[in-house]
């Protein structure tokens, strides 16, 4: 169901939000929609469940994830996600995001905002990073049709994951094709950024 921002930020306060649920925000001089990926899936600081995980349902921007060779941890996008596009959410939603534990590839981050593991989107059908994370229940349903990320009013070409290819791999970043096909391309492209955060 749709959701006033008022309205969305009253029941995720008090979990009367469901999987599939969303509301439109301002964001970077323009409406965007987030949707509720998750319940009770990401861990936070504090080792309790964040009630719920949202994702932006289009791409905020495009980026790329690093300049040359980076792992997630260090990489420009991360930096981005948690300092620039954190800064540009509304008040009221900063006000109730908390920061949870991301696994990639056995490396733990601390993060307010993220970018999905491959694994996270595909679950068992992941190809090339198969140990990042668990699927949500949002991308369990009707997942064909869940792929595609506009940015503006235009398809982007591919939007990124936080996975990178291989285990060890430094100069490529996986992501989704307008196919909804999993692919992995050079981390210095350009590519849509549907970023991830959650709330207690």
């Amino acid at each position: 169901m749709n959701y006033s921002q008022k309205e969305f930020i009253n029941y995720a306060k008090h979990h009367l939000l469901a999987v599939g649920d969303s509301c439109t925000i301002n964001f970077l001089g323009r409406k965007a929609a987030i949707v509720v990926i998750g319940e009770n899936h990401d861990t936070t600081i504090d080792g309790t469940k964040a009630g719920y995980t949202y994702q932006f349902v289009d791409c905020i921007a495009t980026a790329r994830f690093a300049a040359g060779e980076s792992t997630y941890t260090d990489s420009e996008i991360r930096a981005r996600l948690n300092g620039e596009f954190f800064d540009a959410m509304p008040a009221a939603f900063k006000k109730i995001i908390v920061p949870v534990k991301k696994d990639t590839r056995g490396t733990i981050t601390t993060d307010q905002m993220f970018l999905l593991s491959e694994r996270e989107v595909y679950g068992n059908r992941a190809f090339y990073d198969k140990v990042s994370g668990r699927q949500y229940a949002y991308y369990k349903r009707d997942w064909k049709a869940k792929y595609k990320r506009e940015i503006g009013k235009k398809y982007a070409t591919w939007w990124m994951f936080r996975s990178q290819p291989y285990s060890g791999s430094s100069t490529d970043v996986c992501g989704v094709n307008s196919y909804g096909s999993g692919i992995g391309n050079n981390a210095s492209g350009s590519y849509g950024v549907a970023p991830c955060f959650c709330s207690k």
